[in-house]
């Protein structure tokens, strides 16, 4: 299938906003979808553009929206430039974006926020909500935006090397989207491929964009897990820890 930035610089006309989430099995960080964009960028200045902006992180035209590493979710005053950029006519290109990374962490509050600007689209602005979680938005937000998966073809372009079979990333949306500690015990329990599933959660975690403060306690569970299988505890008492470093990390 062909790259996803392809496909939406074929189109006449932009969408409002666009709703993208990584591929099934991964877990793409900030950079990742920074470099998507960039491809995408760089196409539609191939068509649009006669000057071109070689970054688009040194445009004035685009606004990059991100969450505070050290908190749980978004802010309220995150979103402060946006009201006077979305008011503003476009200055060095012939439209606007505005980019909003790991949506999955803004709260239902900010996102009626977000609805009164969706409500009222600009012609010359166009949204690109970026989340690791294809999950369902609010049903007011969901019919304002064109939701939209990367694909194989997308991670080519940018770099990033497909996932193997391995069992943590086939099963970390469900991992995601699971609300307990009771949910993810019932599923490590019986998982038939401990090891590889424990290697793959390494990789996880080692390519995580997570705070100093969270980082420094995961050393200690890490070697708790290790010497717990040296010394034979259960499976559940090994995914009670499992999941602790999973809520700090996700």
């Amino acid at each position: 299938m062909r790259p996803i930035f392809k496909l939406l610089n074929e189109l006449s006309n932009n969408a409002p906003a666009y709703f993208i989430s990584s591929p099934q099995g991964h877990d793409l960080q900030n950079i990742h979808f920074e470099k998507w964009f960039q491809c995408y960028f760089d196409l539609y200045q191939e068509n649009i553009l006669k000057h071109k902006v070689s970054d688009f992180k040194n445009s004035a035209d685009i606004l990059l929206i991100k969450k505070d590493p050290d908190k749980k979710s978004y802010l309220k005053d995150d979103f402060l430039e946006l009201k006077a950029f979305q008011e503003t006519s476009p200055m060095q290109l012939n439209h606007k974006f505005c980019l909003i990374f790991e949506t999955e962490y803004i709260t239902e509050n900010i996102f009626n926020m977000l609805l009164k600007i969706l409500e009222e689209p600009q012609n010359s602005l166009t949204f690109f909500l970026f989340s690791n979680l294809n999950k369902k938005l609010l049903p007011t937000i969901e019919s304002r935006v064109s939701k939209l998966r990367l694909t194989n073809s997308d991670l080519n372009s940018i770099g990033v090397e497909q996932n193997q079979t391995n069992i943590f990333f086939e099963n970390l949306d469900k991992i995601k989207e699971m609300e307990s500690l009771i949910d993810f015990q019932r599923f490590y329990t019986s998982l038939k491929k401990e090891d590889e599933f424990f290697k793959g959660f390494l990789q996880f975690i080692a390519s995580k964009q997570i705070s100093s403060k969270v980082k420094s306690s995961i050393p200690e569970l890490m070697k708790w897990f290790q010497e717990s299988k040296t010394f034979n505890n259960s499976s559940s008492e090994r995914s009670y820890f499992l999941y602790q470093i999973l809520k700090l990390s996700l």
